[in-house]
């Protein structure tokens, strides 16, 4: 559970600033630390990436860490609250499968898929054809581990199938 946190940092001061450490806080615990050049009235940005341990909701602060009791101490700290969310599956079935990409029926969502910023909610994207829908396999992953699923221009389904679905749409 990655998060990319992007830090915007400006110096008002008439003076340059030279490695001021930029603290990243979860819970009391810095989890990471950098530091940051800036000239006089000069903005920069730093990224901080950091592991969460699983789905919740986290507290945290970013703050200007320094020894000095130069500048004004109010601006250099600011709260946040981020919801780690677990990934999503999708079990996505082609009902038309062409050998031209573009005219593939899942070709523009897995195309989409794939643009997805590093440190996002993953989606667990699997793709099957609209034959294998009435397979065991597919229907206990249905029941057991998707939380979404696409139908994309399949034709007539199996009534095995269709009692799978309406079981999942009303669970």
């Amino acid at each position: 559970f990655d998060r990319v946190f992007e830090i915007g940092v400006r110096n008002f001061g008439p003076n340059g600033i030279s490695r001021q450490p930029v603290e990243l806080v979860l819970d009391d615990v810095i989890k990471q630390r950098g530091f940051i050049d800036l000239g006089p009235l000069e903005s920069g940005e730093k990224s901080m990436t950091v592991t969460f341990d699983g789905p919740g909701v986290y507290r945290g602060r970013i703050r200007l860490a320094s020894d000095s009791a130069e500048g004004f101490a109010l601006d250099d700290e600011v709260s946040f609250v981020v919801e780690v969310a677990k990934g999503i599956r999708v079990l996505a079935v082609n009902g038309d499968p062409r050998m031209t990409p573009y005219e593939d029926e899942l070709f523009f969502l897995e195309r989409a898929l794939e643009v997805l910023p590093a440190g996002e909610s993953p989606i667990e994207l699997e793709i099957v054809e609209h034959e294998e829908l009435s397979s065991v396999v597919i229907q206990d992953r249905i029941k057991t581990h998707i939380d979404v699923v696409i139908l994309a221009n399949t034709r007539e389904l199996k009534p095995i199938v269709i009692d799978t679905l309406q079981s999942f749409v009303e669970g």
